[in-house]
């Protein structure tokens, strides 16, 4: 069975909405809402165009798409709430890639560039997330501990 990716796409954001409890309001400026669809479109990225994103979060055109994906390094540093959904939109979007044998896009002009792009923000990714995890593990020898330290 062949799905049409904006199909799929919808699909992907109906799940995702089902996961966080919420729904993505295309006209909300607030920031709540912006992160959700920061989200979604940040984990979705390399398997649809920007027009095809844009589509999916009820965006008119791509301008919104190209400012989410640049402040997701912002939002992933500064917004729990944005961690926690954008781990909900990779996992649903896994599960999506999985189950239909997706392949991310590749970009031929500047695929180096893009792929690029993509492990500096996931070595960023993983080195704030093992300093958080580092933190909360020295907290917590603290409080079991409070002698030793």
């Amino acid at each position: 069975m062949h799905i049409k990716i904006d199909q799929l796409l919808e699909r992907m954001r109906i799940e995702y909405e089902d996961s966080i409890g919420e729904v993505i309001e295309p006209n909300s400026r607030l920031r709540d809402k912006v992160e959700v669809r920061a989200a979604l479109v940040n984990a979705a990225r390399p398997y649809a165009t920007l027009r095809q994103l844009a589509d999916m979060i009820g965006k008119k055109d791509h301008t919104t798409v190209v400012h989410l994906l640049k402040e997701h390094d912002t939002y992933h540093k500064a917004s729990p709430f944005y961690r926690f959904n954008y781990s909900m939109g990779l996992k649903t979007v896994e599960s999506f890639s999985r189950k239909h044998a997706l392949i991310p896009r590749v970009m031929l002009d500047s695929s180096v560039h893009c792929v690029s792009t993509e492990i500096e923000s996931l070595n960023r990714t993983i080195r704030n997330l093992i300093y958080r995890r580092d933190k909360m593990q020295k907290n917590l020898d603290d409080q079991l501990h409070p002698q030793e330290a």
